[in-house]
């Protein structure tokens, strides 16, 4: 028997029931030809499973792939036939696909069994999309077409809570020996016999698994989740096995030889390690004078200046974060905040996109200089690696919004960070493309630590689904930093919540340009009345409260002007507060300014 090798092989042909073992399986696109066809689900078709229903691991399903044989305690067994006569609508989490209603006998013992109102779905031909890749299906599994668990690393939790605990416990379809404990969290790609497999991410563990599979009983101790809980979590949940997609097809037999074809960086459970700071003290405090003493072209229209503070002090920042500068321009002030584009502990850079309609931009562009002074204000910004350390990241910028992502990538270079990036940056055209010979070189610096790809939108559209994952598969493992315009940020959400991705806890933006905004269409025009200054300017409704208060000579705190950051918020006569980065458009106001 090889050293590593398929131990065990399950099958689970109605979702939640018990598994058979079995000796050998045919492996399909979206998983075993027998496993996850069938789910008991509710009158409007959400999925039922052992979490709110434990006595479904109580029954015993056979399936041929023609007749599908029910046992269970007390009731007669039940034998059909699946057909195709009734479609229906199921849902299992997040995916609503069709499927097949297998009729009211089934639903009727199923019902009497569980206690509750529940019906049968056939999967028939798989309708149901894979989130990791749009062009393959999946089963009524959770997620992932297999699961993947090491016989050490059962062993090692049963241990750990005190008590031998069954495999059929976590509902595995591959059991494989002769490794280490929790070894399985390293493989990428792997090759069981005839078949080759892709580990897609962890497999994520609730409740169900505190379900004795004998009996139906929860565990009293809340085991194993309790114990799982102290040492596999991360901040998505906590994680026992590896969720797998076939890449080919083929026969697996008990006893075939496992092959690791690639390995993968493994999840870190527990506290992250901190990165490192700040090389210096940071941004003295109050407002500065800084001096350019650079200015070079980036690309048509793209422009990076250096700057040093005119007083010698020194400035330290982390990768990511924004500079805050005053521009007095010949129709007044107005404040702008720019990413810093350089690594921290190098000298001080901003690299800024001039747009056809840029108020502040294109001034830059005009007036800045070598010598020229620039009035800054304060360096802020939470956009950075420094408060979100992770082992690998997902970096997707468009336009001059890489100008943060590039500080990061120069500053983990700089520091030499045993961290993985996925770099993809998106251009409309080629003549945009910024830094691309330096991102060369910090390609070959890194190594396999930097995977980079460039998207030009007018030879190749918008980046969709099967280019995000086929670019980054294991972004479900990573930590998302995002900056572009905001139509580009509203689309990678979309794309990364449509694979997985939580968004909730991973995912980082930072704001690009001035947010378009919802000119309201029955605004009522007034007169807005600012108190300290006892100036009174009129508005159509349709201009922004910042924007009045500019052109009236009124300094208002602001940054991203798109009302994310909260800054520019101003209290109302009334004691309550807007934002005055919008309309205000209900006629006369009074603000506190």
């Amino acid at each position: 028997m090889p050293t590593l090798h398929l131990s065990a092989l399950y099958e689970h042909p109605l979702k939640s029931a018990r598994g058979q073992a079995v000796e050998t399986a045919e492996v399909c696109p979206e998983g075993l030809a027998f496993d996850r066809r069938f789910l008991v689900h509710t009158p409007d078709g959400t999925f039922v499973s052992g979490r709110s229903h434990p006595r479904l691991v109580l029954i015993e399903p056979r399936w041929d792939g023609l007749t599908l044989k029910l046992s269970a305690p007390g009731v007669s067994d039940l034998t059909l036939q699946p057909t195709l006569t009734r479609e229906t609508s199921v849902a299992v989490w997040k995916d609503r696909f069709p499927a097949w209603d297998q009729g009211d006998t089934a639903a009727a013992w199923f019902s009497a069994f569980l206690k509750d109102t529940v019906r049968l779905a056939w999967l028939g031909e798989s309708r149901r999309l894979l989130r990791w890749d749009r062009d393959r299906r999946v089963t009524f599994a959770d997620a992932a077409p297999l699961l993947l668990l090491g016989t050490a690393s059962l062993r090692n939790l049963s241990d750990r809570v005190g008590e031998t605990l069954s495999m059929r416990r976590f509902r595995p379809n591959l059991v494989v020996d002769g490794v280490q404990p929790f070894e399985e969290d390293s493989w990428r790609r792997l090759r069981i016999g005839e078949v080759e497999f892709l580990n897609l991410d962890g497999c994520g563990r609730c409740e169900f698994t505190t379900i004795d599979p004998e009996t139906a009983e929860r565990h009293p101790r809340g085991e194993p989740v309790a114990t799982l809980e102290a040492f596999r979590r991360v901040d998505t949940g906590i994680y026992f096995g590896m969720n797998l997609m076939p890449l080919s097809t083929g026969m697996l037999r008990c006893g075939d030889p496992v092959t690791v074809l690639e390995h993968r960086r493994p999840l870190i459970f527990g506290p992250m390690p901190s990165f490192p700071g700040t090389s210096v003290a940071g941004w003295p405090e109050g407002p500065a004078v800084l001096r350019c003493t650079a200015v070079r072209t980036e690309a048509p229209e793209v422009k990076t200046f250096r700057l040093v503070r005119q007083d010698g002090q020194k400035v330290g920042w982390n990768a990511g974060q924004y500079l805050s500068v005053k521009l007095t321009l010949p129709d007044g002030i107005v404040h702008r905040s720019y990413s810093l584009s350089s690594a921290p502990g190098t000298e001080l850079e901003v690299t800024v996109k001039r747009f056809e309609d840029g108020r502040a931009s294109g001034w830059i562009h005009e007036h800045w200089r070598v010598g020229s002074t620039i009035q800054a204000e304060a360096l802020g910004g939470n956009f950075t690696l420094q408060d979100h350390p992770w082992p690998s990241y997902l970096f997707l910028g468009a336009g001059s919004g890489v100008t943060p992502l590039i500080s990061m990538l120069r500053w983990i270079a700089d520091q030499d960070l045993n961290v993985a990036v996925a770099f993809h940056q998106t251009y409309r055209t080629r003549a945009e493309v910024l830094f691309a010979a330096e991102l060369e070189t910090l390609r070959q610096r890194l190594g396999d630590r930097l995977k980079l790809t460039t998207r030009i939108t007018a030879e190749e559209g918008r980046m969709d689904h099967q280019s995000l994952v086929k670019f980054c598969p294991d972004l479900r493992d990573r930590r998302a930093f995002v900056c572009g315009p905001s139509g580009f940020r509203a689309g990678v959400r979309e794309l990364l919540m449509g694979a997985g991705f939580k968004v909730d806890r991973r995912y980082h933006e930072e704001l690009f340009g001035e947010a378009p905004m919802v000119v309201p269409d029955d605004a009522v025009p007034g007169i807005m009345t600012f108190i300290k200054s006892k100036k009174k300017v009129l508005s159509d409704g349709r201009t922004t409260i910042l924007q009045l208060a500019e052109r009236a000579g009124i300094e208002l705190p602001s940054s991203c002007r798109s009302g994310d950051c909260g800054t520019c918020r101003v209290s109302l006569s009334d004691g309550t507060w807007v934002l005055a980065c919008r309309c205000y458009p209900s006629g006369d106001e009074t603000f506190e300014l």
